[in-house]
């Protein structure tokens, strides 16, 4: 599903945030969706930053309200560097937002430069470190952040629809279809 969604022209953006991690700048308000193992933790951590007023941890949501949590966003952050599939950013992609994920596994995987910023995953140090640079960087330029959701869209739509996947894996299957020949124009047999 594909939603259009008005953006925030302000700096201040909405980040959705799916992973135990967050830090102390000030990047607007921020929601934060983990598994619940990480609560206490998390919430610990708000607190000894300061940043009450402007993180709301939600813990587990049921399905109905998350679609809510894409629509009130203007980024997505999944920095995890442990993820093989890609499910959550391909939702978020169908939603216009831009995407700052690792370049790891299926995020970075599925994700393009033109709708994601790919973070390299080399230390858990380095990670937090540009994960902030990303986020800040897109709250503090609208344009960018519009562009990017905008290309995550199209992206989503041209490579990941099921029409679309058919149509890869069918000429895949063409491609491997076709006999190979021999320098002398004969089929191996």
């Amino acid at each position: 599903m594909v939603v259009n969604k008005p953006a925030h022209s302000s700096r201040v953006a909405r980040v959705l945030l799916v992973a135990p991690a967050c830090d102390g700048e000030d990047v607007g308000e921020s929601w934060l969706a983990y598994q619940w193992a990480h609560r206490a933790a998390c919430a610990d951590l708000v607190r000894d930053l300061g940043l009450g007023e402007r993180v709301r941890i939600h813990g587990g949501v049921p399905r109905a309200e998350v679609e809510h949590f894409y629509e009130r966003s203007d980024v997505f952050v999944f920095p995890s560097y442990r993820e093989p599939g890609s499910a959550v950013v391909l939702e978020a992609m169908a939603h216009g937002l831009p995407l700052v994920v690792c370049d790891r596994g299926g995020p970075g995987a599925n994700a393009s430069d033109a709708c994601a910023v790919r973070v390299p995953a080399e230390s858990p140090a380095q990670l937090a470190r540009d994960v902030a640079t990303a986020v800040r960087r897109l709250v503090a330029e609208p344009d960018l952040r519009l562009r990017m959701g905008e290309a995550a869209r199209e992206h989503v739509v041209a490579t990941h629809l099921w029409d679309r996947r058919i149509e890869r894996m069918m000429d895949l299957y063409e491609q491997i279809a076709v006999p190979r020949t021999t320098g002398a124009g004969q089929v191996p047999g």
